[in-house]
């Protein structure tokens, strides 16, 4: 075996156990973040919630079924970008979707290749600073 290809399968070996970690974790607090929104009235974050589950699932059964790692990893992340930033232009949960926002390229640059981790996280980064930046003029909520 050389080297690139075994280096790629510790890649694709981390990545995997890092997620059977971090897949039922992320499922159980959504399950947990369903429940409030529930309580609360917040109809709508609860279906991102149910979504976001869907996410999981669907993700998870791509990469350990179907062996669609890149595929599934650019797909999810993607969709969590874009969940987490209506979460903070819409001010869900307060201030608590700002605490996400740094955390995120950190889950794009592990999981994602090179070309498409600096893609996703670019775009992330302008959408998160337009909404921060721009509340007035975008209609989000003032931080």
């Amino acid at each position: 075996m050389s080297v690139e290809n075994h280096n790629g399968s510790d890649d694709r070996q981390r990545r995997r156990r890092f997620l059977m970690f971090a897949g039922p974790l992320g499922f159980v607090t959504l399950l947990v973040f369903m429940g409030f929104d529930f309580l609360e009235g917040n109809y709508a974050e609860l279906l991102l919630d149910v979504f976001m589950c869907l996410v999981i699932v669907l993700g998870a059964d791509a990469i350990f079924k179907y062996n669609q790692d890149r595929v599934a990893y650019a797909v999810a992340l993607n969709l969590m970008n874009l969940v987490l930033l209506y979460d903070v232009a819409i001010g869900a949960g307060g201030t608590g979707g700002l605490f996400w926002l740094p955390v995120m390229p950190l889950f794009i640059f592990f999981f994602m290749e090179r070309k498409e981790s600096v893609a996703s996280a670019a775009w992330f980064f302008c959408g998160a600073l337009a909404i921060l930046l721009f509340p007035s003029v975008l209609g989000t909520h003032p931080y």
